[in-house]
C-alpha cells in the first residue's frame, strides 16, 4: 500500500474524531453557545449521512459484484468536519480571555 493511500484513508477517521471532539466541546462546556452548538450538531448529522450513504454503497456493491471507492462520498464528511472545525473556533473565540479596559488615573 502506498503512502498516499495510507494517509487518505487515515483522514477519514481523522475527520470523525473532529467532528465528535467538537460536538461534545460544544455540549459538554459552559455557558453553551447557540451559535457553536448548531456547527457542530450539523457537522455530526453530515458525518452520519456520510457513515450511512458509504454503508449503502458497500451493500450496492456487493450486490452487484462492482467496486464503490471509499471516498466516492467523502464530501459528506469534508463538509461535516468543516462545520465542527467552525464550532470549534467560534468555542475558541467566546473562550478568549478580554482585555481589561485601560483605567485612567486623573
Amino acid at each position: 500500500m502506498n503512502l498516499l493511500l495510507l494517509l487518505a484513508l487515515a483522514s477519514l477517521p481523522a475527520g470523525c474524531i473532529v467532528v465528535l471532539v467538537a460536538f461534545v466541546f460544544a455540549v459538554s462546556t459552559a455557558p453553551r453557545r447557540l451559535k457553536a452548538i448548531l456547527p457542530a450538531l450539523a457537522g455530526a448529522v453530515l458525518t452520519t449521512v456520510w457513515i450511512a450513504v458509504t454503508y449503502q454503497g458497500g451493500i450496492r456493491a456487493d450486490e452487484t459484484g462492482t467496486s464503490e471507492s471509499v471516498f466516492s462520498d467523502a464530501g459528506w464528511l469534508a463538509a461535516g468536519v468543516a462545520l465542527s472545525v467552525v464550532s470549534l473556533v467560534l468555542n475558541a473565540r467566546h473562550r478568549r480571555p478580554h482585555a481589561a479596559p485601560a483605567s485612567s488615573s486623573t
